[in-house]
């Protein structure tokens, strides 16, 4: 792996292994596999995806975060353009409801689950 993503996954570990839904080497996959971008820095790391729905809709998603907020908040208008650069027509975070004060973006979905070990 690559220096730089070994230096991510410091912020992104937290993130990704929270719901038990990743691991180092399937993030590791998803960026290798394209229509990802990784930035990093000495204080957060951030993934953004571009996504196509059958319907046509191309959105940017925050797939994946981590480290201190308000320095990753300046970076969101980047993340915004290189959505935007690959044929997005609207930005999505997926994330804690905590984004919500701090970015201007709009909840639109809620997700829930159910343990069904239980």
């Amino acid at each position: 792996m690559t220096d730089e993503f070994d230096r991510a996954w410091q912020f992104l570990e937290p993130s990704a292994i929270r719901d038990g839904e990743h691991t180092k080497e399937s993030v590791k996959l998803a960026l290798d596999r394209g229509c990802r971008k990784l930035w990093v820095t000495d204080e957060y790391a951030v993934i953004a995806e571009r996504v196509t729905f059958p319907s046509g809709l191309a959105v940017g998603s925050v797939w994946l975060a981590g480290g201190m907020l308000q320095p990753m908040l300046k970076l969101l208008p980047t993340v915004e353009d290189w959505m935007r650069s690959n044929g997005a027509v609207e930005a999505r975070v997926n994330g804690r409801r905590g984004w919500l004060p701090v970015t201007g973006y709009k909840e639109f979905r809620v997700a829930i689950r159910k343990d069904l070990h239980v």
